[in-house]
């Protein structure tokens, strides 16, 4: 058995959307209300089990102080960062497709393998960890939050 390294879209966006929700210290009910969804519909979210509307995303950045497009930009920023470390990001998965057997990420000097539906704590751990987030978190601590109600 061969073992992939990748992702999809969806699941580097819902670990972003965890670590953000985390960092400001809120449930996932919290989220889940702001985005007009069940807690395990918007647990599914976060894993990357289901999609995110561009509503329920402008909602839920709005309710974190933020713009959809802020957060599409860590996104775009993290999946830099790890096709940069050899991880595929691509599209999730067609119909009928199955998933690849399990996931490798090299995190420092050790390897472990994960199925894709675990995969959002290796995620969240590399999204809390990246540059982007970590460039991010610099300015939003040192620059005063403005609530907007457009993004």
């Amino acid at each position: 058995m061969s073992i992939k390294n990748e992702t999809t879209y969806r699941a580097v966006l819902g670990s972003l959307l965890a670590s953000l929700r985390e960092e400001r210290k809120l449930t996932q009910d919290a989220v889940a209300k702001m985005a007009g969804v069940s807690a395990p519909t918007w647990s599914r979210i976060e894993k990357g089990d289901n999609p995110l509307t561009a509503e329920q995303l402008r909602r839920v950045a709005t309710g974190m102080d933020m713009t959809a497009s802020a957060i599409l930009a860590l996104e775009e920023a993290t999946v830099a960062e790890l096709v940069g470390r050899g991880i595929d990001v691509r599209e999730d998965l067609s119909q009928g497709e199955t998933p690849p057997p399990s996931f490798s990420a090299s995190v420092g000097s050790m390897v472990a393998a994960f199925a894709i539906p675990v995969l959002g704590s290796v995620l969240s751990n590399l999204v809390s960890r990246s540059a982007a987030f970590a460039a991010w978190k610099e300015e939003a601590d040192s620059t005063p939050r403005k609530r907007s109600g457009r993004n």
